[in-house]
């Protein structure tokens, strides 16, 4: 068996050796450093004509109006402060610490400020409250929320899955309680 594996060896370490002797066409001292532009991002609302021409089409003018104030603002705020913090959320990713440093049992999930943040500029912009506006159509009200999701989502690092699941209890509890109260 080692007989018929060492000519192999041999035979791959005699290839490298010779390739690594080799002047490669590109080289760095000859063409310089090679650096490529970041992608910049543009306004997630303004940039998007599909998403603005669905919402003429399936909100009256006076909502549309309001809706699309909101959704540029955001849009502004997303490139301004809300991509950054996404990116930094992603690169530091929650970990469970379950002990101390005396080993003392503490189960503590860690996360990021970013996520922290972002989870906080949720509350401020209303992703999961303007589902919930009574001074709007409730049809209305969740295109509104959906569209902002839509925006959000591709920035928010993750923290959708939090504003999923309040939006799910929050939904739950204004179905359930009246019924509750009933009994």
């Amino acid at each position: 068996m080692w007989r018929i594996l060492q000519p192999r060896a041999s035979v791959v370490m005699s290839s490298r050796a010779a390739s690594a002797s080799k002047a490669l066409p590109y080289a760095h001292a000859k063409t310089g450093g090679f650096n490529q532009a970041a992608p910049k991002l543009n306004n997630p609302f303004s940039d998007d004509p599909l998403l603005e021409r669905v919402l003429r089409r399936m909100l009256p003018q006076n909502v549309y109006d309001n809706v699309t104030a909101d959704l540029n603002k955001f849009g502004k705020r997303i490139i301004n402060e809300i991509d950054g913090l996404g990116r930094e959320a992603e690169l530091q990713e929650p970990r469970l610490e379950q002990h101390d440093a005396w080993g003392t049992r503490v189960d503590r999930l860690v996360v990021a400020p970013a996520w922290n943040r972002l989870k906080e500029i949720c509350a401020e912009e209303g992703i999961v409250s303007i589902g919930y506006d009574d001074n709007v159509d409730a049809v209305w009200r969740r295109i509104h929320q959906i569209a902002k999701l839509y925006m959000f989502s591709p920035s928010a690092g993750l923290v959708t899955c939090p504003m999923a699941m309040t939006d799910g209890a929050a939904k739950t509890l204004r179905v359930k309680i009246p019924l509750l109260r009933s009994l």
